[in-house]
C-alpha cells in the first residue's frame, strides 16, 4: 500500500485515532464516513493506492457544489483539532483480496503513528437474535480495549457473536483464498471485512474497536446519521473531541443516491 501526500502536505505522520469504514450491508460505514469528512475541520491529507482495491475516479462528492476536484478509491483525511485520521473507501476490494488489503491497512496504520482504530460497519439485520430484535436501533461493539466503561456509559452492547471473530485470526494466518471458500451461516461474522480488519489491526498491536449496527439494504441514510452521532459521542466522552453538530452538511453525492430525478420532458 502506497501513501501519496496531498499537494502542500509535508509530514507523513498523522493523528493517532484512525476511523475507517468496512464494506458492509447498506454501505453504512462509508455513508457515516462521508458525514464525518464533511466537517469543516477536515482537510485532505493524502491518497492510498492498494493493488487489492479496484481503482475509480470521479468528481469531489463532498462539497456543496461540484468543485472539479478529483476523488479516487482510497483517500485520507485529517482533523488535527480532534486528533483524527479518516480513510474513506469508495470502491470494493477485488475478489479474494480482503485479507491482504486488511493486512496492508494495518501495516500502514502502524507505520503512520496510529494508536487506535475505529472500524464502522453495518451488520445484516437478518442475523439478529430474537432479543436483539427487541432492542431497536443500537450500537454493538467488538474491542480489544481493556477499558470498556465508556461503551457501557454510552449504552453500547458487546456483539453477542464476538467469539466468532476468533476464526478471523485463523483466516489472516492462512491462504487468502480460504476466506471465500469457508464462508457459511455459521461463520458469517468471522468472514466479514470488519472482522478481518479487526484481526489484522489487533495483530499489529493496535487498539481497535468495531462500531456496528444492524441494518438492511434500502435507505440507509438514517443509519449513517445514527452511527455518526454515536461515534462523535464516543470521541467526545473518551478524548474530549468537539464537534459542531449543526455544521454537518449533506454530501453533494447524496443528492442522486437513488439516481437522477426523472426528465421533466417525459411528462
Amino acid at each position: 500500500m502506497e501513501y501519496i501526500l496531498a499537494p502542500g502536505r509535508e509530514a507523513p505522520r498523522l493523528p493517532p485515532v484512525l476511523i475507517l469504514p468496512a464494506l458492509s450491508i447498506g454501505n453504512v460505514g462509508q455513508l457515516a464516513t462521508d458525514l464525518l469528512i464533511s466537517e469543516p475541520s477536515m482537510i485532505k491529507a493524502g491518497y492510498l493506492d492498494d493493488p487489492y482495491v479496484l481503482p475509480c475516479v470521479g468528481n469531489d462528492p463532498i462539497g456543496l457544489e461540484p468543485a472539479g476536484n478529483l476523488t479516487v478509491a482510497l483517500e485520507v483525511f485529517e482533523d488535527a483539532k480532534n486528533g483524527l485520521t479518516i480513510i474513506q473507501q469508495r470502491s470494493p476490494v477485488v475478489k479474494g483480496g480482503m485479507v491482504e488489503y486488511a493486512k496492508h491497512v494495518a501495516e500502514w496504520a502502524e507505520t503512520s503513528g496510529v494508536k487506535e482504530v475505529l472500524i464502522l460497519a453495518g451488520i445484516n439485520s437478518g442475523k439478529r437474535e430474537r432479543k436483539e430484535m427487541m432492542d431497536g436501533p443500537r450500537i454493538y461493539y467488538v474491542t480489544n480495549d481493556t477499558e470498556t466503561s465508556v461503551f457501557e456509559q454510552l449504552g453500547w452492547k458487546i456483539l453477542e457473536h464476538s467469539e466468532a471473530l476468533n476464526d478471523a485470526d485463523r483466516f489472516i494466518q492462512g491462504p487468502a483464498e480460504e476466506v471465500d471458500g469457508f464462508l457459511t451461516d455459521e461463520n458469517y461474522y468471522a468472514g466479514q471485512p470488519f472482522s478481518l480488519l479487526y484481526s489484522c489491526c489487533k495483530a499489529r498491536g493496535l487498539k481497535v474497536t468495531c462500531v456496528l449496527t444492524f441494518c438492511a439494504e434500502g435507505d440507509n441514510i438514517p443509519d449513517a446519521y445514527f452511527v455518526l452521532d454515536s461515534i462523535q459521542r464516543y470521541l467526545h466522552q473518551k478524548n474530549g473531541s468537539i464537534f459542531d453538530r449543526t455544521s454537518v452538511s449533506v454530501p453533494l453525492s447524496w443528492a442522486t443516491v437513488y439516481g437522477p430525478p426523472p426528465d421533466d420532458t417525459m411528462w
